[in-house]
């Protein structure tokens, strides 16, 4: 009896034990949610690709603020660095610019590009490269100026024999007002000059100059960052363009060929302006102790006669400019040949005192170079061309005929191709805009050009430097 009364008990206590376990498990099991695992996020669309024709300073400022903006570029030339008409530009920002239409749309873009170029200039220097400047490389100048990109901010100085032209030229440079900075009257240093000089009026003020040569392999390195790839290739024709796109599946191409629209578009309307250069020796220092940009002998009565400083020691003499007909290369010396290096020299040496230290052998020549300024009846071309529905072929956006100020006007000129290929894009979220390193000296830059969007008054670093 007890035994049994016993194992009853024992039973019915595990028999709950057992039913109170399976009840948690239950409750357990039912509180649990149930998951479904979530689908993967759509791949981002693909970016839209673009193709730069020309590796000029037009061609590689309007590739970077492309890609800066969130395209996929690529930029195809037939050549680069001294097979580019920018290679050997002098090149001075002066404003108005030079032998550029039309006047408005120029001056815009010309200021535009004043910020970009002063701070590239403010920025810490990149070292890139030591030794003597050569004609296609990078140097350390005497006296500092290691930089990697060949801009610098000196004073530019223009020189009349008539007082009434010249006070008329002053004019024009504050039109509108501030548009230059440090603008006053007077001549440059007295031993820059011969004695006596010819000239009854002068003024000047603050410019950036760019080295080109430093500047197109500054830019193309910012691009290789970016992710941009380059391609050698030549075409034909509009019809070998688009076929070449297509290839790419290309959304659009951005034409900066130059002289090469006229026959790749068939753009009558282009011709070349030759432009000639002599660099010369220059004594030591020469341009960190005058404070030079450019001096500019403006109605010299046997043609162009201008100066500009190089990095490394050297002197740019210019210059010419000539019509030519269309086919005429770009090159090195000895395309500028003994004839026209002597009448550069010449014309240089009646006023500047270097010259004539050049013409009497005291100071060597060490090269040349020659080149075709992509000048256009009418003016720059800057439009987009959209393409022809359902025509297989995508939009192109023009930008050439930039005439005697295709560097300094880069980027303005880039800033609007920009804004014309975003609006071609239907959905901008393909853009995916790229990240520039911090304190960069090209974040200074577009962030310089951003600023000119909502700034009227050119840059205050540029006002404020004591030149």
């Amino acid at each position: 009896g007890g035994s049994s009364w016993q194992w009853r008990q024992w039973h019915n206590f595990n028999l709950r034990k057992w039913w109170q376990a399976r009840q948690v498990d239950t409750v357990v099991m039912t509180a649990r949610p149930r998951t479904t695992p979530s689908p993967p996020p759509p791949p981002p669309l693909p970016r839209p690709v673009c193709i730069v024709l020309g590796a000029g300073a037009q061609g590689l400022c309007s590739a970077l603020m492309l890609a800066v903006d969130g395209w996929d570029v690529r930029v195809v030339a037939k050549g680069r660095h001294a097979q580019t008409a920018s290679f050997g530009a002098g090149a001075i920002w002066e404003y108005p610019p030079f032998l550029a239409e039309p006047a408005d749309a120029a001056k815009r873009w010309t200021r535009m590009s004043l910020g970009p170029f002063v701070a590239l200039a403010a920025h810490a220097a990149e070292a890139h490269g030591t030794g003597r400047h050569s004609l296609g490389g990078s140097a350390k100048a005497p006296g500092g100026n290691t930089d990697g990109h060949g801009c610098r901010v000196r004073r530019s100085y223009y020189l009349f024999r008539n007082a009434e032209v010249g006070e008329s030229e002053r004019a024009a440079c504050e039109a509108p007002l501030g548009a230059v900075g440090g603008l006053q009257t007077g001549f440059p240093p007295a031993n820059v000059l011969r004695a006596p000089h010819p000239f009854s009026y002068g003024f000047s003020y603050k410019a950036p100059v760019i080295h080109t040569a430093r500047f197109l392999e500054w830019l193309e390195r910012r691009l290789d960052e970016l992710g941009v790839p380059f391609e050698s290739r030549q075409f034909a024709s509009v019809d070998a363009v688009h076929a070449y796109a297509a290839t790419q599946r290309a959304d659009l191409v951005i034409n900066c060929l130059g002289i090469g629209a006229a026959t790749v578009f068939g753009d009558p309307a282009v011709y070349p302006v030759r432009g000639e250069l002599v660099y010369v020796d220059a004594p030591p220092g020469y341009e960190q102790e005058h404070n030079l940009a450019q001096v500019c002998d403006t109605d010299h009565p046997s043609g162009l006669a201008y100066m500009i400083p190089q990095p490394g020691g050297l002197l740019a003499l210019a210059g010419t400019a000539e019509r030519e007909v269309v086919g005429s290369a770009p090159g090195v010396a000895p395309a500028t040949g003994p004839k026209s290096t002597r009448a550069i020299v010449d014309r240089c040496a009646d006023v500047f005192t270097v010259a004539e230290a050049v013409r009497s052998g005291a100071l060597a020549v060490v090269g040349g170079w020659t080149g075709d300024r992509p000048a256009r009846h009418g003016g720059t071309r800057l439009q987009l061309d959209p393409a022809p529905t359902n025509s297989g072929r995508c939009s192109v956006i023009h930008n050439y005929g930039h005439g005697g100020s295709g560097v300094v006007m880069c980027w303005g000129c880039a800033d609007d191709v920009r804004a014309l290929a975003q609006s071609t894009v239907a959905d901008t979220s393909r853009l995916r805009p790229a990240e520039l390193p911090e304190g960069s000296a090209v974040a200074a830059a577009v962030a310089a050009l951003w600023q000119s969007h909502t700034s009227k008054s050119t840059p205050s670093a540029y006002h404020d430097s004591k030149l």
